[in-house]
């Protein structure tokens, strides 16, 4: 929305960025071939001044991660704050009467027509799963989310694939989970898929580069992988060891309640709200909260 503002107006800007885009599609443009790589680069170059632009206007700049931050103030002379996402953990906790698979389960949840998300899950179907099969021969993996493409639909011929497209409510697919992935070559901001399925207490095993605008506290107790045979010996030993699944549940659950309360990041916003109207308060109550444009980050 920061193209409707009116450059004259004197009320206080709060731009909230989320994630830094441009350095999203930098990330396409190393990750794809000639001519999507050079159409990637010249939308993350463009992007980028767009951004620079948006937030020459603010008092604060809104991101929801440290790393984040340190790319906002390559661009940004305001301020830049660090508010990160949160989770309904009482929407998202652990059914009681659910009946778990007897099928050992991993899922990948997500919008499907995200790019990241399809790459994601096309590298682990066809590089991770065939690894996991040797030990785990039964293993089903779940592709849940909506919109998926012709390259994530072709999956559904591979063993034990199974593709959903949108579903009503994510939850039943979770109580099927006995471990949640999170395969990301391409990564930006806060995962919330991981934040939902550590709160609904599953054992998550994401990349570096996925776990890596979570908190300390709560990455550590995500299990990690960089490679296709790292990915897949933590999912089998996970799979393989049920105390060991229940354990990380556990510490996930309690770390996405104990840092990711949406309350405590509601507080620190209406300060920083507060605080860019300086002591005009009539102002401050009326300082608006900006997103640039419609480039909106996906989960």
């Amino acid at each position: 929305m920061a193209q409707y503002l009116d450059p004259a107006s004197q009320i206080p800007v709060v731009m909230d960025l989320v994630d830094v885009d441009s350095d999203k599609w930098r990330q396409y443009a190393a990750f794809t071939r000639f001519p999507f790589s050079a159409v990637y680069r010249r939308e993350a170059k463009h992007l980028r001044e767009y951004e620079r632009r948006a937030c020459k206007r603010a008092s604060c700049v809104l991101v929801a991660t440290e790393r984040e931050a340190e790319l906002a103030r390559q661009i940004s002379t305001a301020p830049v704050q660090v508010i990160p996402n949160g989770v309904d953990t009482e929407y998202f906790s652990p059914h009681p009467t659910a009946v778990p698979s007897t099928i050992p389960t991993v899922t990948f949840t997500g919008d499907m027509s995200y790019f990241p998300n399809e790459e994601a899950v096309v590298a682990f179907a066809r590089g991770v799963l065939p690894l996991i099969r040797r030990s785990v021969p039964n293993v089903r993996f779940l592709v849940v989310g909506r919109a998926p493409g012709r390259r994530v639909l072709r999956l559904r011929h591979m063993e034990g694939v199974e593709v959903t497209g949108f579903v009503p409510d994510v939850r039943t697919y979770l109580a099927q989970t006995h471990v949640s992935v999170a395969p990301f070559s391409i990564a930006a901001g806060i995962q919330n898929k991981i934040l939902e399925a550590l709160a609904y207490g599953l054992p998550v095993v994401a990349t570096s580069r996925a776990a890596q605008g979570l908190s300390t506290g709560v990455a550590d107790i995500v299990e990690k992988g960089n490679s296709p045979e790292e990915l897949a010996s933590v999912v089998v030993r996970l799979l393989q060891d049920h105390e060991l699944r229940r354990q990380k549940g556990i510490e996930g659950r309690r770390g996405v309640m104990t840092e990711y309360d949406w309350e405590r990041s509601l507080d620190r916003l209406l300060q920083l709200v507060e605080d860019a109207g300086g002591d005009r308060r009539e102002d401050s109550r009326n300082a608006q909260i900006l997103e640039p444009a419609s480039y909106t980050g996906r989960s």
